[in-house]
């Protein structure tokens, strides 16, 4: 009796003692630490490379990977965007971009900074895509330094920062534009605005982001090619950032400016950055940094299928405008040759003394085993350029051929500075706030078309004079003649 007493007596004190231990809290006394990763997917100057083409993955390959990641890990797991995503290609400009905010709601995107070609509709066209009660994004527009002109007002539908929620972590992402890239922009398009110098206002919005809305994680995603991350580097352990996305350059880089991790993966969708970050005690302790390309994971090279249904359904309405065959090449074109014959179809259109292309507004090169269609154009001269001409004195031509153009087709050899003569360009060119066109022209005047279809009419009488194009044609293109009806469509006798 006085046993089975006994064996009671224990049985009931383990019992309670195990009770005890289960409700006791755990506590953190230092040495327990608790180690977790923040895995961060990046995309940056996708330029609206929605479809593969070279070594362009596409987006339903690149979804395909990111969507794996973020279903395996969703509590750890961020998608970024570095900006000039949308402009550059017919099926995204077509659409003017909405075709490819659809596509990154399916990839699951979390935030995306503001680039110099968000710009290129009117920057309206794209924040409108971001309002909170009409527009179709998921994910917010990211542009602390973009204010109007002589204010601190950011525009409408553009926020400075974002903070995300990761399992236990509290994310803040703020994002920038570099410092002066108003100059990449068409004046038209951002003579109401201002980049401001980045640096202070990233160091201010982190340390409002750590004191005030007690986040453990600042990430920078910045359409800047760097230049902002040194000022990043000096900040104050209350301000730091710990992982900095750059873009606009089109580089492909993992560096560590001065301790700080930082990324740029290339364009196009050829990449896919990954950062990865350990962290204890909700400070990052270690980084990991890479940039993957298709041979990189398997799943880069299988297309998800419901974003290829949607990357379909884009293609199959848009067949019949871009994929008819306007002409097919002699040979292959470069870029450079490509803008120097645009220079010289401006100069023509225009009738005019001396015409100019940028480079930068020749994207690309022309296969010449490939016929040339609308989406073929639309790759080589993304923009909605306008073309500008009007009348002004050799000395301000002069001071544009020395300082600032590589592109230009004179008719005549020399200009005289008191002389006046007629120079057309595109309008990024002409109204540019470098150059005096505009400030000194006289009788200045814009052709009715964009430059794209301006090209477009001009090789469509290419095939039926020619049968092929070659940049040595003569060029058939009527002058403009001031007239809202001016008929491009006809053969200059």
């Amino acid at each position: 009796m006085k046993r089975l007493l006994l064996i009671f007596t224990l049985t009931l004190f383990v019992i309670t003692l195990a009770a005890c231990t289960e409700e006791a809290p755990v506590e953190d006394n230092g040495d327990n630490d608790i180690t977790e990763t923040l895995d961060i997917y990046y995309l940056n100057d996708l330029h609206g490379a929605i479809t593969p083409s070279g070594n362009a993955m596409g987006v339903s390959y690149i979804g395909n990977f990111l969507l794996d990641r973020k279903q395996e890990n969703p509590d750890s797991t961020l998608i970024l965007a570095g900006g000039d995503m949308l402009q550059g290609s017919a099926l995204s400009n077509y659409y003017y971009g909405e075709s490819v905010i659809e596509l990154m709601n399916a990839m699951k995107f979390d935030a995306l900074a503001i680039g110099n070609h968000e710009f290129d509709w009117g920057l309206e066209t794209v924040t409108d895509y971001f309002d909170p009660e009409t527009g179709i994004a998921n994910f917010p527009l990211l542009g602390a330094n973009v204010h109007y002109k002589g204010t601190d007002d950011i525009p409408e539908n553009i926020d400075p920062y974002t903070i995300i929620e990761q399992g236990d972590l509290s994310v803040g992402i703020i994002g920038t534009i570099g410092y002066g890239l108003e100059s990449s922009i068409a004046t038209r398009f951002v003579e109401d605005y201002e980049f401001k110098r980045p640096g202070p206002i990233v160091e201010d919005y982190s340390r409002y982001l750590r004191e005030e809305q007690n986040v453990d994680i600042v990430l920078l995603l910045t359409h800047d090619v760097g230049d902002v991350n040194d000022d990043v580097a000096t900040f104050p352990e209350d301000a730091r950032v710990d992982a900095i996305f750059n873009g606009h350059s089109h580089q492909t880089f993992t560096r560590y400016d001065n301790g700080i991790p930082a990324i740029q993966s290339g364009a196009y969708g050829e990449y896919v950055g990954h950062v990865e970050l350990t962290i204890e005690n909700k400070q990052v302790v270690d980084s990991e940094m890479r940039n993957l390309n298709r041979y990189s994971d398997s799943l880069l090279r299988s297309p998800h299928p419901d974003i290829e249904a949607m990357v379909e359904s884009y293609v199959l309405e848009t067949d019949e405008i871009f994929n008819k065959e306007i002409i097919m090449p002699e040979r292959s074109f470069s870029r450079g040759e490509l803008t120097d014959w645009t220079a010289e179809l401006v100069r023509v259109a225009m009738n005019a003394d001396i015409g100019s292309q940028n480079y930068g507004g020749t994207r690309q090169p022309i296969d010449g085993d490939e016929p040339i269609t609308l989406s073929t154009l639309y790759d080589v001269w993304p923009f909605d350029n306008a073309v500008v001409a009007g009348e002004m004195t050799g000395d301000v031509i002069n001071e544009y051929i020395e300082e600032f153009d590589g592109n230009s087709h004179p008719y005549i050899t020399t200009f005289e500075d008191e002389e006046i003569y007629t120079f057309a360009a595109n309008d990024y060119i002409f109204y540019h706030t470098g150059n005096r066109f505009a400030d000194e022209g006289e009788n200045i005047r814009e052709l009715p078309y964009y430059i794209r279809e301006l090209i477009e009419h001009e090789l469509q009488l290419q095939s039926e004079v020619y049968g092929t194009f070659d940049i040595t044609n003569d060029i058939l293109t009527k002058p403009y003649d001031g007239e809202e009806d001016w008929p491009i469509d006809e053969i200059e006798e």
